[in-house]
C-alpha cells in the first residue's frame, strides 16, 4: 500500500538503530565499536590469565609467547625411556593425582623435596614451585641429571642425609613398595618431620593391591630393599597405617585410582598379560605442635613431665603445722 511521505525537515539518524538513511555508515560504526570492545576484553583477560599462569606455572608463563618456548626448552630435562612410558599416566601427568593434590593443598608452595627421584622429569614437572631438591641413592648419567636445570640433586641414602630446613611440599612416588614395613615407616616419619611445621604437605604414592607376580622379588629372608616390589599386594588400610608416626598432622586425602585395560597410562604387564595399573596416593598435612614440645618431637626425644610446685603454705596446711600469715603493709 502506497503511503504519503511526511513533509518537513528530515529527522536525525541514529547509527545504533536500523533506520533507512545512512544504514551503511551505521553498520561500519557498530562494527568498529564491537571490535574495540572485543579487543579491550581480550587484553584484560590476557592480563589476568598471564598473572594466573605466572603464579601457577612458573616464570616461563611471564616470558611472552616467543620467550615461553625458549624458557620451556631450557628448563625441560632431556627425555628418557622411563619418563616416556609414564608422563601420560594417572600419577605423573599435569592432571594426574599427585599434581592435583599438590596444587589443591600446597598451591603457594615455594620449596619442594622429592625422595627417590629416579629421573629429573618427575620433579621438574612441578615448574610452578621455584626451589626444588631431589634425592636418590642412584644417579645414572643417562637419566639426564647433569642437564637438568632448576632442580638441585643430592645423591645419597635418604635416612643418612641431613637437611637444614623444612619444605612446603615433600613427595615420594612409587618408592616405598620396594622396602620392608620397618624401612617404609622410617622413610615416612622422616618425610613427615621435614614438612613445614605449619601446614606442610606430604604426598606419597604406592601401588594398590597389585598381584605379587607383577614385579616380583627373589625369596630372601630378612630382605629390606629389593628392585622388585616387597609390598604387593598393599591394601589401603596398611598404607594409611604408615602415617601414624607421632608427628602432629592428619591425612587430608586418600585417593585410589583403578586403571582400565586399553586406556593409555592405565595399563601394565604381568607375566606377559596386560593388567590394569592400580595406584593409591595419600596427602598428609602437618600441624603446628604445641609450644615447648616442638624440639622434643623433632629430636625424637621424650617430653619430660612437668614438676608440681607446692608452696610452703600449702605444705603447712597439709601436714598440720601452723602457717604464718602474710605481713600486711600499712
Amino acid at each position: 500500500r502506497l503511503t504519503k511521505r511526511p513533509s518537513g525537515p528530515p529527522r536525525p539518524t541514529n547509527c545504533f538503530m536500523n533506520e533507512p538513511p545512512k544504514l551503511h555508515r551505521c553498520a561500519v560504526a557498530r562494527s568498529l565499536a564491537l571490535r574495540l570492545c572485543t579487543a579491550l576484553c581480550l587484553s584484560m583477560a590476557g592480563c589476568f590469565i598471564g598473572l594466573e599462569l605466572g603464579s601457577t606455572n612458573g616464570l616461563c608463563a611471564a616470558q611472552g609467547v616467543s620467550g615461553w618456548f625458549a624458557c620451556r626448552k631450557a628448563i625441560t630435562p632431556p627425555t628418557n625411556v622411563y619418563w616416556e612410558g609414564r608422563k601420560y599416566g594417572v600419577l605423573y601427568s599435569r592432571r594426574g593425582v599427585v599434581q592435583t593434590l599438590a596444587r589443591k593443598y600446597a598451591s603457594d608452595a615455594l620449596t619442594m623435596l622429592d625422595v627417590g627421584s629416579y629421573v629429573p622429569n618427575i620433579v621438574a614437572s612441578f615448574d610452578w614451585i621455584p626451589n626444588k631438591i631431589a634425592t636418590d641413592i642412584q644417579a645414572d648419567q643417562r637419566m639426564g641429571w647433569d642437564a637438568a636445570r632448576g632442580v638441585a640433586f643430592v645423591k645419597g641414602d635418604f635416612l643418612d642425609l641431613h637437611f637444614a630446613t623444612h619444605f612446603d611440599l615433600v613427595t615420594c612416588t612409587q618408592v616405598l613398595e620396594h622396602f620392608s614395613d620397618d624401612l617404609a615407616k622410617q622413610f615416612v616419619r622422616k618425610m613427615q618431620r621435614l614438612c613445614r611445621p605449619q601446614h606442610g604437605l606430604l604426598v606419597v604414592s604406592v601401588p594398590y593391591e597389585m598381584p605379587r607376580t607383577w614385579i616380583p622379588c627373589p625369596e630372601v629372608k630378612n630382605r629390606q630393599v629389593c628392585k622388585g616390589h616387597l609390598q604387593d599386594p598393599l591394601s589401603s588400610d596398611e598404607f594409611a597405617g604408615w602415617f601414624n608416626q607421632g608427628v602432629p598432622g592428619s591425612v587430608v586425602s586418600h585417593v585410589v585410582s583403578r586403571g582400565r585395560v586399553g586406556v593409555r597410562g592405565q595399563t601394565t604387564w604381568a607375566n606377559g598379560t596386560r593388567i590394569p595399573a592400580n595406584y593409591q596416593v595419600i596427602a598428609w598435612r602437618r600441624h603446628a605442635a604445641k609450644r615447648g614440645r616442638q624440639k622434643a618431637l623433632e629430636g625424637n626425644a621424650t617430653v619430660p613431665k612437668r614438676k608440681r610446685i607446692v608452696s610452703k603454705a600449702r605444705l603447712g596446711s597439709t601436714t598440720g603445722e601452723p602457717t604464718t600469715p602474710r605481713r600486711q603493709v600499712a
